[in-house]
């Protein structure tokens, strides 16, 4: 997992924007209504965050008493990620913030959408947070999907908050297959490691199908360089 560091962008500014846009002045009136629950949202949500409690965050139907999940589901798909609109440059500065255009989340793929770390169909109060809109790779995307972490050591890994970079936790070991080498990926942190950490990079790993994917891609390489290994 690469670390991120997190959008420069307030969930306000963006909101703003993305409301300001809506056609219908019935919803742009109620989607203004409830821009302090947003504000509130964004402040909870960066507390929670750097202390691994995200799985706290309390799950909603509605914002406020004015707009429903599904509105805003529908401001964030119509409006932030739409092409033609005014606010999609809020959503193309987050997604290019991936050096080299790489997923975060696998560390393999290239980047071509944005992922809700806790996804807008559970969490509508953050459908257009930035700090909760992470640039992803569509098969990291679609793998997490309405991903709800209900403990502590089921939250993957949070390339904003959390730093894994730092130690080394992901070993492969070389088995014989016939005669052909296969790579088999597993997290085998250091010592050190509370337990906690331990699950959660596991979790990672499993919840998007890390070791499959890293094996596929050692295999490519081995072959490629079957020779030179050879000699």
């Amino acid at each position: 997992m690469r670390k991120l560091d997190p959008p420069p962008l307030k969930s306000k500014g963006v909101f703003f924007a993305c409301a300001d846009s809506i056609r219908s002045e019935e919803l742009k009136t109620r989607l203004f209504g409830v821009i302090s629950e947003i504000d509130s949202a964004e402040t909870q949500y960066a507390s929670l965050a750097p202390v691994a409690n995200l799985h706290l965050f309390p799950v909603v139907d509605c914002v406020g008493e004015w707009v429903t999940g599904t509105e805003m589901e529908t401001l964030y798909t119509g409006t932030l990620a739409r092409q033609q609109s005014t606010a999609r440059l809020y959503y193309d500065a987050i997604r290019v913030s991936a050096p080299n255009n790489i997923c975060p989340y696998c560390g393999q793929r290239t980047v071509d959408s944005l992922d809700h770390y806790l996804p807008k169909s559970i969490y509508p109060t953050l459908a257009v947070t930035p700090i909760n809109l992470v640039p992803a790779c569509g098969a990291c995307n679609k793998i997490k999907l309405d991903f709800k972490p209900s403990t502590e050591q089921d939250l993957i890994l949070h390339p904003y908050y959390d730093d894994v970079q730092k130690d080394v936790w992901l070993k492969a070991c070389v088995m014989d297959s016939g005669g052909i080498p296969v790579l088999r990926y597993f997290a085998e942190p250091p010592s050190t490691w509370s337990t906690t950490w331990v699950s959660r990079v596991t979790a990672h790993l499993n919840a998007l199908g890390l070791p499959t994917l890293y094996a596929m891609h050692a295999a490519e390489e081995l072959l490629n360089n079957r020779k030179s290994l050879q000699d």
